[in-house]
């Protein structure tokens, strides 16, 4: 039985009339250690200062206290933002980058006057490898704050990474003119010395000197910009200066040995500084090693080291570490091919060509598996200290200049924990408010998102109910109304509301069943009890629902919808009469009502008044143009009433505007094949088999297909209409 289209416009104003429970808002959430906000732009870790989130959410308490409700929403959405910011930053962080992007636009999307959010998505774009989107977010946070550093900062940082050096000085100096930041005049120093201006670099450096506390990192971190940028004698003397201070420093004597190897290499040192630069270079190489046995770089360049020396016995003892500690998913990568000929060049220098030639072949297939997949074959960070080796130095100390800190998944946690709370609370108070000025469609949508920080709030579900059911969201609202009528099953407000989601979902055997034990304590609300009566109906229990119709006729004799499924309920209990007599007072209120000539020609097809019922869905398609059901019975009497030219067209036309009708893809078949258009017969046949097999389907398809010729498709036709045909009830013995 096909749903009552009228009945939804029909009634919703009446059924949204029901009583309201109040909004509650929550109290305030504790205390929480929040993420901090750094000025690089990079993703930020958490616990390193004082957030305010916690203090615009308690000022948006006060706020609401006082009556003030809209500063209390935009303290409530300061709050979520800066939450949301620093979760998305911790999502970055571990290099979630998806997440992280939701995160970050969900808190632009609460507070869209704050740039941080944009800037931090523009940062967790780059990281993610979108360096187009991330340049144009940054230039529309700056289009509206020109003043935003770290905005200016990141747009520097892509110009730097894209080779544009000048574009990326002018950005990062006007960036530190508007504050002053470690980050920022590093990043700067390294475009200066990609631009050959080593005097500006070395007085931002000295700057950093004078104003830091002297430290090895800080001496590995210039050491580090210089060596990657051509500078390798300037690097050497930072890396000694670091050894210094820190002769266990990470990497510093690796970074030492190798300034010291490029140094020596450098075209215009003269031979015996070679020498002693290339002392050196073994020297702090092999100290690297004895700290880091695992350091496969350090063992690289020590085989260059030793192949510049000559000493080819040490240099292949070194490449073939180089390859013994390079990981298996490492071995088919342009380092191995490094080594690879590394190690060959020492082996023919040592005059074992066979083992020689071996290596070079393999560094040959490593070379042509790069180039054919697309890879460079160039080197990296193991394999050349210059070129390509070089770059991905400098994006790396551009992107993350300092030492980076292990990601803590705990301290992740911790927070997450905290700050899920207040912004669980925050949400929830801001749908309050918004609930309570009628805002319900923004008030829903505050509540699902509390629920998804903080679904242990008290009231919430309710307040989310009302809310979505307030703005016809009714699928919305159905799940916390259930959640809420199981805490409070003697909440008739509630219930009601429940009721009635379900109804507008067409679920009428859950409405029924909801509101069936209230129904003499419903209000006298036409639009609810015209619902419950529905529901009752389309799930049989008839009796009860022309109960509820009874009760809303003493109301009002002159709603013709009610009379309507007035009829419908008297016609399930095959009371035909009283069934006609109330679609006929239907269309005496209403002429034009849908359905009433529909219902009215099923009750007569039911007596076996054909004629009747084809003048009763006639006039339906006449008030109500294009009712499938109307045209299906229509076609369907007209079969039976032996006039198939008129019943073909009607069915032909309702398989092509509804073709999972497999009723009418039978009928339509049934109908052909009387024609003798054998073909045609089959193909509805089949269609409707494979939509709803049947025993009268296969039976029907046998014979068309025995009229084709196909015998063996007829016979398992047969097999098959004896498989679904019921089987006869046998007595017992």
């Amino acid at each position: 039985m096909m749903p009552l289209r009228i009945s939804r416009g029909t009634f919703l104003a009446a059924a949204l009339a029901i009583a309201m429970p109040a909004f509650a808002a929550q109290k305030p959430a504790k205390r929480t250690k929040p993420a901090a906000r750094s000025i690089a732009p990079t993703p930020r870790s958490a616990m390193a200062k004082t957030d305010t989130a916690q203090q615009h959410f308690d000022s948006a308490q006060t706020y609401q206290l006082a009556g003030d409700f809209d500063r209390a929403a935009k303290q409530y959405r300061r709050a979520i933002a800066i939450g949301l910011d620093h979760l998305g930053n911790l999502r970055a962080a571990r290099q979630d980058y998806p997440g992280a992007e939701q995160l970050l636009q969900q808190a632009m999307a609460a507070d869209p006057d704050d740039p941080d959010p944009a800037v931090d998505l523009a940062i967790t774009e780059l990281y993610s490898g979108d360096m187009p989107k991330a340049e144009t977010d940054a230039k529309t946070v700056l289009q509206k704050n020109p003043d935003h550093f770290r905005a200016r900062a990141l747009l520097g940082k892509i110009d730097f990474l894209q080779g544009n050096y000048q574009a990326a000085a002018d950005e990062l100096h006007a960036a530190l003119g508007l504050a002053t930041d470690f980050d920022i005049a590093y990043s700067l120093a390294l475009a200066d010395l990609e631009l050959k201006k080593t005097s500006l670099a070395i007085v931002l450096f000295d700057e950093m000197k004078n104003s830091l506390p002297e430290t090895a990192q800080l001496h590995v971190l210039i050491g580090r910009a210089f060596l990657a940028t051509g500078y390798p004698q300037l690097a050497t003397r930072e890396f000694e200066h670091a050894t210094g201070l820190g002769p266990k420093y990470p990497h510093v004597h690796f970074y030492l040995g190798l300034a010291s190897l490029l140094s020596a290499r450098a075209p215009d040192v003269p031979r015996g500084e070679s020498q002693l630069e290339l002392a050196e270079a073994e020297k702090s190489l092999q100290e690297a090693i004895r700290l880091q046995p695992q350091d496969l770089r350090a063992f690289f360049y020590l085989g260059q080291c030793y192949t510049s020396e000559q000493q080819w016995a040490k240099a292949a003892d070194a490449y073939r570490s180089v390859i013994k500690l390079t990981p298996p998913a490492q071995q088919m990568d342009a380092a191995m091919a490094g080594a690879d000929e590394g190690l060959a060049e020492a082996l023919r220098k040592l005059g074992k060509n066979e083992e020689a030639a071996a290596e070079s072949a393999k560094a040959q297939r490593i070379r042509a598996t790069l180039q054919n997949d697309g890879a460079s074959a160039a080197g990296s960070d193991t394999g050349k200290a210059n070129g390509d080796s070089n770059q991905q130095e400098l994006h790396s100390m551009m992107l993350r200049p300092g030492d980076s800190k292990p990601y803590d998944a705990r301290a992740e946690a911790a927070y997450t924990k905290s700050v899920s709370l207040l912004l669980g609370q925050a949400y929830h108070n801001l749908g309050v408010i918004d609930a309570r000025a009628s805002r319900y469609t923004q008030a829903a949508e505050e509540f699902s998102q509390a629920a998804k920080w903080e679904p242990s709030i008290p009231n919430l579900d309710r307040n989310w109910g009302v809310s979505a059911f307030r703005a016809q969201k009714y699928d919305e609202a159905a799940g916390p109304l259930e959640r809420q009528l199981r805490r409070t099953p003697n909440d008739l407000s509630i219930r009601e509301m429940l009721g009635l989601c379900y109804y507008m979902g067409d679920k009428f055997a859950e409405s029924a069943e909801t509101l069936r034990s209230v129904l003499d304590q419903l209000p006298d609300n036409a639009g609810l009890l015209y619902a419950a009566g529905v529901s009752l109906v389309r799930s049989g229990d008839a009796k009860n629902g022309a109960r509820v119709f009874s009760r809303m006729l003493e109301k009002n004799q002159n709603v013709p919808a009610v009379h309507l499924m007035l009829g419908q309920a008297y016609a399930q209990e095959q009371n035909y009469p009283e069934a006609l007599a109330e679609f006929a007072r239907a269309l005496e209120l209403d002429p034009h009502i849908a359905e009433a000539h529909y219902y009215s020609g099923m009750v007569a097809l039911k007596q076996g008044k054909l004629d009747t019922s084809a003048d009763q869905f006639q006039q339906e398609l006449s008030v109500n143009p294009g009712y499938i059901p109307a045209e299906y019975q229509l076609g369907y009497v007209r079969l039976q009433m032996r006039e198939a030219d008129a019943a073909i067209p009607l069915l032909q036309d309702v398989v092509s505007r509804q073709p999972n009708h497999s009723d009418a893809h039978y009928e339509l078949g049934k109908a052909l094949l009387e024609q003798g258009k054998v073909k045609d017969a089959i193909q509805d046949l089949e269609t409707s088999i494979r939509l709803h097999p049947t025993d009268y389907g296969y039976y029907q398809l046998s014979v068309a297909y025995r009229r084709e010729g196909r015998a063996n498709d007829a016979d398992q036709a047969m097999v098959m209409y004896q498989k679904f045909r019921p089987k006869p009830h046998l007595p017992r013995q």
